[in-house]
């Protein structure tokens, strides 16, 4: 199934993130980065292993905001809602339970994780039941 307005919603907000977290790079913020040695038959290579996720949670105030980030935080809850109502399926069982002990999981049954808030990556989780 292809939810237009999810791909869209998601599309536009990459889009608007990606540029600002350019500009801000162009500007001269530096972007953490690790390096990973990789151990071969011959002489080690380095890599540069760019630690993005520390980067975008220290901005996420900002890009939590932008007004693409609603729509495609409302997208997310309404796409799963959609794909269950399609195929005549039932409504997909509260996940809040499946996570105690985390904070802000909002009113469900679906569960969205932010990085600014629950400090990992950003994560949207709902149960569904197959039914046949």
């Amino acid at each position: 199934m292809r939810n237009r307005e999810l791909h869209d919603a998601l599309r536009e907000f990459a889009l608007e993130s990606a540029a600002m977290l350019s500009t801000e790079l162009d500007a001269g913020e530096e972007l953490p980065y690790d390096v990973v040695e990789e151990p071969g038959t011959g002489s080690v290579l380095y890599r540069y292993l760019p630690l993005t996720a520390e980067f975008i949670v220290a901005r996420w105030d900002v890009l939590s905001k932008m007004p693409s980030a609603r729509r495609a935080a409302e997208s997310l809850g309404t796409g799963s809602e959609a794909y269950l109502r399609l195929r005549g399926l039932p409504a997909a069982n509260d996940a809040r339970p499946l996570m105690p002990g985390v904070p802000g999981l909002g009113d469900g049954p679906d569960v969205q994780l932010w990085p600014h808030l629950h400090r990992t990556d950003a994560m949207y989780l709902a149960l569904l039941r197959r039914t046949a």
